[in-house]
């Protein structure tokens, strides 16, 4: 089984690299933001990087190295 750290939701944390942010990310319609665009949303937990893949698991490797830099991992 493959573990959080090779996920594409996976974020590394700042002050401890052995866990980080599990995030989901989700767009509101543009009537609910009040700058007439649509806005991201992230949520998430915190996980341990060596904990076992869950349901929402893509493998990062899948991802190119344009997308991945526009994403910020």
């Amino acid at each position: 089984m493959a573990k959080c750290r090779a996920c594409r939701w996976y974020k590394i944390d700042i002050g401890d690299p052995t866990q980080g942010l599990c995030i989901t990310v989700s767009l509101s319609d543009e009537k609910e933001s009040t700058g007439g665009t649509a806005s991201s949303v992230i949520t998430g937990n915190m996980v341990n990087g060596s904990d076992e893949q869950c349901n929402n698991f893509e493998d990062k490797s899948n991802t190119s190295r344009s997308q991945r830099l526009k994403e910020g991992m």
